[in-house]
């Protein structure tokens, strides 16, 4: 399996009658392809290593509250993340943290973080506190959203999913 996720990158060497094993473990695969210079952008990658520590915080709440057992998935959480650090606010604004974290909500606020909240020693300006996401889970995406059913033509998803299907059908029909 690993070896085909490899073959499927281009610029990989691997090829079909041979793994990828001398560089990689059982569990994490360390081939990395190399990017073309002219396709790299310093601030673009800054702005995700942003993000990507605050998303290490998020993830490290949501494995306390899975050990405990008060959510079985991350599916099952919707965070409150606050965030006092003005760059890593700034990092964040207009992405979807929700989906990044895998989350079914997430609620970004702007401030210190409330007491017990769940910090990490090396990203100082992020806490979470985890909350359970409301309404019902979507037979499709497992989110759980308050709008599972509000299409009558798919009563077992959310409005989200349910205008995916609906583009999905109208191609398949298209298809013929």
């Amino acid at each position: 399996l690993r070896q085909s996720a490899c073959l499927t990158v281009p610029g990989a060497d691997v090829k079909p009658d041979t793994t990828c094993a001398p560089r990689c473990t059982d569990r994490v695969c360390t081939w990395r392809l190399e990017v073309p210079q002219d396709w790299r952008n310093d601030m673009v990658a800054a702005r995700w290593e942003k993000v990507k520590k605050i998303r290490r915080v998020v993830t490290g709440a949501l494995e306390i509250e899975r050990a405990a057992k008060r959510i079985g998935s991350s599916l099952e959480a919707a965070p409150d993340v606050f965030i006092s650090d003005a760059a890593l606010l700034d990092a964040v604004r207009d992405v979807d943290l929700a989906d990044i974290s895998i989350t079914s909500a997430i609620t970004v606020v702007e401030g210190p973080a409330p007491d017990g909240a769940f910090t990490l020693p090396d990203v100082p300006g992020v806490a979470v506190v985890i909350g359970r996401a409301e309404g019902k889970k979507c037979a499709r995406s497992w989110q759980v959203t308050t709008d599972v059913g509000s299409d009558p033509a798919y009563p077992d998803i959310s409005a989200r999913d349910a205008d995916a299907m609906r583009e999905i059908d109208a191609i398949a029909k298209k298809a013929g």
